[in-house]
């Protein structure tokens, strides 16, 4: 899989998740399953920017 191609997945991936916290919350507060999304979609919003560091120092080589 390209840089590319795995953070952009990883972006929509940590929207979605950041998506249903949203929903989550709104319906019933905060509790463990939305701390625990909001969780997994800050991850995936990091590794998105770890993809997207990996494709600069890739394009910055050539």
């Amino acid at each position: 899989m390209k840089a590319s191609t795995a953070a952009l997945f990883y972006f929509v991936l940590g929207g979605v998740l950041l998506m249903f916290t949203y929903f989550s919350v709104s319906e019933s507060s905060w509790s463990f399953w939305s701390i625990l999304l909001a969780a997994f979609a800050a991850y995936d919003f990091v590794m998105g920017f770890n993809y997207l560091r990996l494709m600069a120092e890739q394009n910055k080589k050539k």
